[in-house]
């Protein structure tokens, strides 16, 4: 008879789990990355339990799931790295493309905006930061990060639109 029971996935579960765990940790030496891929690990082992062929060790069949789930990651990996990669070109490549005087013009804007206001508009659009990581680094609710990144960029509209009228009228 081939096939998991859920008794013997429990028995299976408690005998090796520590054992998948510590090889996803040699790897990636991350806990949480680790935990993830051994959870993943067990959910196929328990999806695919018809297909677990009592003729070869399940220590052997589980160590093959581990390996499939861990190349599967890596891929992914690979590929977020690549797109941040392809991201941050293309970034570069707009940022060069700039106008300078549009840089003067937007650095002169800014200047304009509240400290508050312009210190979260430049930590959430120039640096990247999330909203909940500028709320703990500013020590201030979530909320008040949107609201303060609401009015900077109505403001700097408001300012923007009027230097590019003003250069047009000159």
């Amino acid at each position: 008879m081939s096939g998991l029971n859920e008794h013997d996935f429990e028995e299976i579960f408690d005998q090796y789990f520590d054992l998948i765990y510590a090889g996803f940790f040699r790897r990636c030496k991350s806990h949480e990355t680790s935990q993830d891929l051994t959870q993943i690990t067990f959910i196929k082992l328990w999806t695919y339990r018809e297909t677990v062929d009592p003729e070869i060790p399940i220590r052997i069949q589980l160590l093959r799931k581990a390996k499939l789930v861990f190349i599967d990651w890596l891929r992914q990996e690979a590929y977020v790295r690549e797109r941040k990669k392809e991201l941050k070109i293309e970034e570069l490549t707009q940022l060069n493309e700039l106008n300078f005087e549009l840089r003067d013009q937007l650095e002169k804007a800014l200047e304009q905006l509240p400290e508050v206001g312009k210190r979260v508009f430049k930590l959430a659009y120039i640096d990247g930061y999330k909203t909940k990581d500028i709320a703990a680094e500013l020590n201030i609710s979530v909320r008040t990060v949107e609201n303060h990144l609401y009015r900077s960029v109505k403001k700097l509209r408001k300012i923007l639109c009027l230097i590019i009228i003003y250069q047009h009228i000159q």
